[in-house]
């Protein structure tokens, strides 16, 4: 079964928790020999380690301290005298869970869920081709958590926030009753962008698109918002900007969007056009949010300098209340 991650390709994906070796921990190893004492000594010792790696040839098996401290002050409190001699080896537990590193997590919450309850609670063994690792169950659920949440907000290609998280973070601003003075958006369209889809394959348009999407990084500041609404179109929202500036940060785009994209050995060439508008120049709707106003002024402005057929390609400014609905 494929998960919702296998297919990420943005340019984070080295920074994600992308398989259970991402995830799990160094194990502690000992041998199968071990007196379960040794093992007791290791624990009290080492207060933050929840298991150990039972290692008996090349198998190994997972020991947690919980299952330790229940077989040592068991038995009507004999149980310290009845395992004195025992080793880790009689301790090691008829069921437990070993998964390949190399799993990714929806996976491996999968094989979790499907196990009986008393099983399903316990830490995970990890098998890599770097040893074994550990990695407690609660954390797979929770980076799954988290790792939804991002899918739910970011684009998938670029890593870029989604149009979902450019409006809870535009809302903030744009929104209240605070001054909106200052607030453009830049609706930006790769010019050029089609012609090499068709000619060389969605696989090299994707690595235009990541590209320009890590170029606009490059030329944000951390308070500028970013996004991907889609296809070859981009937003950027400034704050605290004059319509100067937002001019200039979009001829700064244009001059970076120029430059050649070098995709498996080819030089390919885009362009950018891209509308701004002012949100102090935004007039109400009743019917829209004060960013969806936004953006499409933003839009019309784009759309005009389009209309226009300059070249090479300027940003256009748009103010005054917002357009009709197009049809």
């Amino acid at each position: 079964m494929r998960s919702l991650f296998d297919s990420w390709t943005g340019p984070h994906a080295g920074d994600r928790v992308v398989c259970l070796t991402d995830l799990a921990t160094d194990a502690q190893l000992v041998s199968a020999s071990t007196p379960v004492s040794e093992i007791d000594r290791i624990f009290r010792s080492e207060r933050q380690l929840r298991s150990v790696v039972v290692q008996e040839g090349e198998l190994f098996s997972l020991l947690s301290r919980d299952q330790v401290e229940y077989t040592l002050t068991g038995r009507l409190g004999y149980g310290r005298g009845l395992h004195s001699r025992s080793t880790a080896a009689q301790l090691v537990p008829e069921r437990s869970l070993a998964l390949d590193g190399g799993m990714n997590l929806a996976q491996a919450a999968q094989r979790i869920l499907a196990l009986p309850e008393d099983v399903r609670y316990r830490d995970v063994l990890v098998l890599t081709d770097n040893g074994p690792r550990v990695v407690s169950v609660s954390q797979i659920f929770q980076q799954l958590s988290a790792d939804f949440r991002y899918a739910a907000l970011h684009d998938s290609l670029t890593g870029l926030p989604n149009r979902r998280q450019l409006e809870e973070r535009a809302g903030a601003i744009l929104e209240g009753n605070g001054d909106v003075a200052g607030v453009a958006a830049l609706y930006i369209d790769l010019d050029g962008f089609k012609a090499v889809n068709d000619s060389y394959g969605h696989r090299v348009g994707d690595q235009v698109l990541v590209g320009f999407a890590a170029r606009l990084r490059e030329h944000s500041r951390p308070e500028d918002i970013l996004g991907r609404l889609g296809g070859d179109e981009f937003v950027v929202l400034l704050d605290s900007v004059t319509k100067a500036q937002a001019a200039s940060f979009a001829e700064r785009i244009q001059l970076s969007a120029a430059s050649p994209f070098v995709c498996e050995g080819r030089r390919l060439r885009v362009s950018a056009t891209i509308g701004i508008a002012m949100a102090e120049d935004t007039g109400e709707s009743s019917d829209l949010t004060r960013l969806e106003v936004l953006l499409r002024n933003a839009d019309d402005a784009m759309r005009a300098q389009k209309q226009a057929g300059t070249r090479p390609a300027r940003s256009a400014i748009r103010g005054g209340p917002a357009s009709p609905k197009r049809s």
